[in-house]
């Protein structure tokens, strides 16, 4: 669904509706997905991968609601601006197998929601915090020691 830019919250709420075992929702450029539609979202038991990049309207009150996906390996919210520490903290306190996370971008993300995410998915192997100014300790020995699994991250400012 890349660059639906008419679909609207009754579509997406369809679509959760319509197929309640979606592993993987990739919704790059859907510029009109906002909170309520991540909130049907966070209500597939099944969401493995969900791609967010470009929905600048979604909120850290609409992300929370994915720390219900348990089974949730990758989560791309690059470019979310309205996404910060309490959504990120929501998703890692739920999301225990995340395994890739993109914050590109999200210039309020702080060293609060790396902290959530190092105690809480240890799998986290793909990290990218670029463009994330007010995270301070991303210093690649940081990162290591805080996530043992991580092999690729990107912490350019």
């Amino acid at each position: 669904m890349c660059r639906c830019m008419a679909v609207t919250d009754a579509g997406f709420a369809a679509a959760a509706r319509g197929f309640p075992r979606l592993r993987v929702l990739r919704l790059y450029a859907c510029t009109k997905v906002t909170d309520a539609a991540v909130k049907q979202f966070g209500r597939l038991p099944e969401l493995q991968v969900l791609d967010l990049t470009g929905a600048i309207t979604v909120t850290s009150e609409g992300v929370a609601a994915l720390g219900g996906c348990r089974r949730m390996r990758e989560l791309v919210l690059t470019w979310c601006i309205g996404v910060g520490d309490p959504g990120v903290e929501a998703v890692a306190g739920g999301c225990h197998d995340l395994r890739l996370l993109s914050l590109h971008g999200n210039q309020t993300i702080t060293d609060r929601s790396v902290d959530a995410l190092a105690a809480s998915c240890p799998a986290l192997h793909t990290l990218d915090l670029s463009g994330c100014t007010s995270v301070q300790r991303r210093g690649r020995d940081y990162l290591r020691t805080q996530f043992p699994a991580l092999t690729h991250f990107v912490v350019h400012t």
